[in-house]
C-alpha cells in the first residue's frame, strides 16, 4: 500500500513538471513514502536542477490543494489583490532554516534585494481562528516578525528574552505589548515605521497584529517613497551599499 502511494506521488510530480510550460522534466532520481527526488530545468536556463520534494499528509495536503488559488502569486505579474479571501493556511514551521534567498532578477521589485522563498510546507494546516486562537494569517505574520528581528540584528539570537512583562509600543493609535523586546526602545539608525511594524507583527495579543493587506500596502509604499534621498542620502541607504550588505551576508557568512 505504501509503495503504491509513493509511486502515485512520484507520477504526480512528473506530471506537474511535464505540464507546466516553465519547466522541462528530465528524470526521476528516486521516490519513497516521505518524498521524491527529480531532475528538471527552467526552459530559460541551461543548467539542470535536482529537487527534493517532501510530501505533505492528511488535512495539510488537502488544505493546500483547496486553497491553491490564494497562495499562488498572480501569473500575469499584477499585484496580489488585498481583497482576496484569506486562505487560513498556517505554515507552522516558519524559521530561518526554511527560508531561501535567490539572485535578484532584473526587475523593479528586486533590483537591490534577493527573492525570498519559504520552503517545507509539510506541517501546513488550515487555521480558521477564533477567540484565543490565531488564524493562519496571524500565525504566519507573527513568524515573519521573528524572522525580521533576526535580519535587523543580523543574529540568530531570540528576539524575546522570555522574562518580564512585554514592552509597549504605539501602533495605529493604540498601545500594544510586543514580544520583540530586543527592539524596544527602538535602536538608533533604523526606520521607526519599519521597527513599529515588526513589533506589531510580534504583538503579545496576536489579534492586534497587522493584516497581510496592511503589510502589503505599507511595505509597497515605503519601497516606492523611501529612497536614499528620503534618508538624507546616507551612505548605508544607497542601493550599492544595500546590495553589498546582503551579498556579504549570503556569500561571505561565517561557517563557525
Amino acid at each position: 500500500m505504501l509503495e503504491a502511494e509513493a509511486q502515485s506521488h512520484a507520477e504526480d510530480l512528473q506530471r506537474f513538471f511535464t505540464n507546466e510550460n516553465r519547466f522541462e522534466f528530465h528524470s526521476m532520481v528516486g521516490h519513497g513514502y516521505q518524498g521524491s527526488i527529480c531532475r528538471f530545468r527552467y526552459k530559460d536556463e541551461a543548467r539542470v536542477r535536482e529537487l527534493v520534494i517532501k510530501r505533505a499528509f492528511d488535512d495539510g495536503l488537502k488544505a493546500v490543494r483547496a486553497e491553491k488559488r490564494y497562495i499562488d502569486w498572480p501569473s500575469s505579474g499584477e499585484q496580489a489583490g488585498s481583497d482576496e479571501t484569506a486562505s487560513r493556511l498556517a505554515h507552522n514551521d516558519l524559521h530561518y532554516g526554511n527560508v531561501l534567498l535567490g539572485e535578484p532578477p532584473n526587475d523593479f521589485e528586486h533590483l537591490i534585494s534577493p527573492i525570498l522563498k519559504f520552503i517545507d510546507f509539510g506541517s501546513t494546516r488550515k487555521r480558521i481562528g477564533a477567540v484565543g486562537r490565531p488564524s493562519g494569517e496571524q500565525t504566519n505574520i507573527s513568524d515573519i516578525g521573528f524572522l525580521m528581528v533576526f535580519v535587523i540584528h543580523l543574529t540568530l539570537t531570540s528576539p524575546n528574552s522570555g522574562t518580564g512583562t512585554p514592552p509597549t509600543i504605539q501602533f495605529q493609535n493604540e498601545s500594544i505589548q510586543t514580544y520583540a523586546d530586543s527592539l524596544v526602545p527602538f535602536p538608533e539608525g533604523f526606520d521607526e515605521d519599519l521597527l513599529t511594524m515588526v513589533c506589531a507583527c510580534m504583538a503579545a495579543d496576536i489579534s492586534k497584529c497587522p493584516s497581510l493587506a496592511y503589510l502589503d500596502t505599507e511595505v509597497s509604499r515605503s519601497v516606492r517613497e523611501k529612497t536614499a534621498a528620503y534618508y538624507g542620502d546616507k551612505l548605508e541607504e544607497q542601493d550599492a551599499e544595500i546590495v553589498g550588505l546582503w551579498h556579504s551576508i549570503v556569500y561571505e557568512a561565517s561557517l563557525e
